[in-house]
């Protein structure tokens, strides 16, 4: 028979784990989520830039699928055009897709395990058929 005294850990036990509760929002965002804000980019295309190119991006979540984001002024194309990704778990996928000024977009961006960088590598086509190759650095700004 145990004595009262070999109960004390399991009870100070029970009482430590029934009063833990999980407050850190950052474990309950999505990676959609993390990603919103504004973005800097530093661009370098084969085809239609010919010098990088810096400018700022904002990301957020897509309104109606929260596993998607919504990217305003993607290959700065201008702030009412925006350009939808997927999220994958750390992977962002633009399946094909035709812009207001008939560009047609696809690529892929990894995220940073800190959710302040995406490198992404994408391709452009401005209309004409001839798929502009993009790399990009998305740095965090907000």
């Amino acid at each position: 028979m145990k004595s009262k005294l070999d109960l004390i850990p399991v009870i100070a036990a029970i009482f430590f784990l029934s009063s833990c509760e999980m407050i850190d929002d950052e474990l309950t965002e999505t990676v959609a989520e993390k990603l919103e804000g504004r973005w800097q980019c530093d661009e370098t295309a084969t085809e239609f830039k010919t010098a990088l190119d810096f400018y700022t991006v904002d990301i957020y979540i897509h309104p109606v699928d929260d596993n998607q984001i919504v990217i305003e002024n993607f290959y700065q194309l201008g702030w009412s055009v925006d350009v939808v990704a997927t999220v994958n778990d750390m992977t962002l996928v633009i399946h094909e897709q035709t812009t207001t000024g008939n560009f047609t977009i696809k690529g892929t961006g990894y995220i940073a395990s800190d959710f302040n960088k995406i490198t992404w590598s994408y391709f452009v086509d401005d209309g004409s058929g001839i798929w502009d190759e993009v790399s990009a650095i998305y740095t965090r700004i907000e």
